[in-house]
């Protein structure tokens, strides 16, 4: 089973294949010498590259075949929402139908970031990264609210401070501010 990381990981190895191109015509092009003259004396060659006929590309079908392919396997078999959601917006272009998947696997994340859901701390900080990249992926909705609200209980309420540490990543908040709060509130 793979890690969040691991997921978004592979996900981006395979962007560029996503836009792969073959070279139909290579460019063409030929140097030019401009000699620089000052009061007649040549102080320099100076060298121009200049080209006659840009390269010309089309996209490699296959290659883009394979890489969609991999994708919708990575989808299949993640169980990270997060992961979802970016091959969906990738590849996808029913976007009525991503904003129902998405407010479905925030209701779902939001019952899992709950700590009594997930016994422990690696497996709950995999499900806080979860939640995190999916608040941070979708645009601002009411989704994102949820999300944000559930991420900041944690932040503020779960008993390991790696979990809130990791809460508080993804919120935008920095190690200072956990340094800070704790002090002003040492309970």
């Amino acid at each position: 089973m793979s890690t969040v990381d691991e997921t978004h990981k592979a996900i981006k190895e395979l962007i560029p294949d996503l836009e792969a191109k073959i070279l139909v015509k290579p460019e063409r092009g030929h140097y030019e010498n401009n000699p620089l003259i000052f009061y007649g004396q040549v102080l320099m060659d100076h060298v121009k590259y200049l080209i006659d006929q840009k390269a010309e590309f089309k996209p490699d079908t296959k290659k883009i075949d394979e890489a969609i392919d991999m994708l919708y396997r990575i989808y299949r078999g993640t169980r990270w929402f997060s992961a979802k959601y970016r091959i969906a917006d990738m590849i996808g272009d029913d976007n009525e139908l991503l904003e129902k998947e998405l407010l479905k696997w925030s209701n779902m994340l939001v019952d899992l970031v709950k700590k009594d859901r997930i016994p422990g701390a690696e497996e709950r900080i995999e499900v806080v990264k979860d939640a995190g990249i999916l608040y941070q992926l979708s645009k601002p909705s009411i989704v994102t609210e949820e999300l944000k609200d559930a991420l900041q209980d944690v932040y503020y309420f779960d008993p390991v401070a790696k979990i809130q540490n990791t809460a508080g990543k993804f919120l935008g908040y920095n190690l200072a501010r956990r340094v800070f709060e704790i002090r002003l509130n040492p309970d």
